[in-house]
């Protein structure tokens, strides 16, 4: 096996080509990582050859051939994200990174913007950028700008709604970003609105944040003119923010305030329009939903997501109710005729095993016909295939239902 010489890398990296200055970083990076393995008990042994690394790549990243410059700042981003100890020892080259991040020109703010993403593959870098308040600085600067160049990305977008799932106090949503976001909602093209439908997936998972959405009306029906869409794959993101927008935490103390929200917004899907004067349909909303997911033609992976919907929709009241009313909706779920796959076979009998545990099919909530509620017990009893025994253990909810307010 050849010897590593970080000499011979640092030099390719500065002088040759771009796919080989990316080999040379790679390699690099799994040096110094199979190095710190090798000493993570006690990495005085490796101090020494990190501080020689240090300097090495602080003079690259400090080069004014910013193509250069951008080489190195690739290297520092990978090494920071490979473990917190690199994070420590390289923090004064991120600290320059980002002091002269909106002094440089907008083509190589395009480029470092993609490496700020990827510094967000881990806790502690994550943690650097919120400290330093650059991310909000960034949404900021290019609110002011117009952003004409594009610098905020669909994977931006993405980017940041993870950072807000993953730490909501810590980085709540900023009238910035939503400038962002809804101005990807609006877009017709359905890669803006496929990233601005998975941003909502994971921002909805925090209750809190419903305040925020339904304060600008025309986002929310921006929001559900997806339902306008032919495309599968919008139609799978949109199905995923709904599930989000039902999602109930068990943590979740505002059934209260946030249950005719939640309804209205759901009773609108397949009318956009008349959410502004809350004119909605949940016989039609159901219809919509049922449409998609009682069909065996629907690929599999797709019908997935419809059920994991159809889990969270059962735990408002309202919902388990208008679902059991939709007559081919019934027909589907109690039926063992249809050609599934094994995963649709047993998503359907999660499902059915969660509105059997759940305790709006209690006749006294008067949500479900007794005879239905029997076929759904009749089926969980019978198992998945109607020879198998019934699961002892299945994946049901710990239900926290809504048993108040809308419907």
């Amino acid at each position: 096996m050849e010897e590593f010489d970080l000499n011979c890398e640092i030099e390719t990296i500065y002088t040759a080509s771009t796919s080989s200055a990316q080999e040379a970083s790679k390699s690099v990076v799994s040096h110094f990582k199979d190095l710190l393995d090798k000493n993570k008990d006690d990495t005085t042994q490796i101090e020494e050859a990190v501080t020689s690394l240090k300097e090495k790549l602080l003079g690259g990243v400090a080069d004014t051939d910013k193509t250069i410059a951008v080489r190195f700042v690739e290297c520092v981003v990978s090494l920071t994200n490979e473990d917190e100890y690199f994070h420590i020892q390289l923090k004064e080259i991120l600290d320059l990174i980002f002091e002269h991040f909106f002094e440089e020109d907008m083509l190589v703010k395009i480029t470092l913007i993609d490496f700020v993403i990827d510094i967000c593959n881990s806790s502690w870098n994550v943690k650097y950028l919120l400290q330093n308040g650059f991310l909000d600085k960034i949404l900021a600067d290019a609110v002011e700008t117009g952003d004409v160049f594009g610098l905020i990305s669909r994977r931006f977008i993405m980017a940041i709604a993870c950072i807000h799932q993953k730490y909501p106090k810590e980085f709540p949503i900023s009238d910035d970003y939503m400038y962002f976001l809804k101005r990807n909602m609006e877009m017709t093209e359905n890669e803006n609105k496929d990233v601005a439908l998975n941003a909502l997936y994971l921002l909805l998972q925090n209750k809190d944040n419903i305040k925020i959405f339904i304060a600008d009306v025309e986002f929310i029906v921006d929001w559900l003119r997806a339902t306008n869409y032919l495309s599968e794959d919008i139609r799978k993101s949109f199905f995923l923010s709904l599930r989000s927008l039902l999602y109930v935490p068990e943590d979740c103390e505002n059934f209260a305030e946030i249950n005719p929200i939640i309804f209205k917004i759901f009773s609108n899907i397949t009318s956009p329009e008349n959410y502004r004067d809350g004119n909605g349909s949940i016989t039609e909303a159901i219809t919509y939903v049922v449409k998609y997911t009682a069909v065996p033609a629907v690929a599999e992976d797709a019908k997935l997501i419809y059920f994991k919907l159809l889990n969270e929709l059962i735990l408002w009241q309202w919902g388990y109710k208008a679902l059991f009313k939709n007559e081919d909706f019934v027909e589907y779920i109690l039926s063992r005729k249809h050609d599934e796959t094994k995963a649709v076979l047993e998503a359907k009998y999660e499902f059915i095993t969660n509105c059997v545990q759940n305790p709006l099919i209690d006749e006294k909530y008067k949500c479900i016909d007794p005879k239905i509620a029997e076929g759904l017990k009749n089926y969980h009893k019978e198992g998945i295939y109607p020879t198998s025994a019934p699961h002892e253990e299945s994946q049901a909810h710990d239900f926290h239902v809504a048993t108040e307010g809308a419907g």
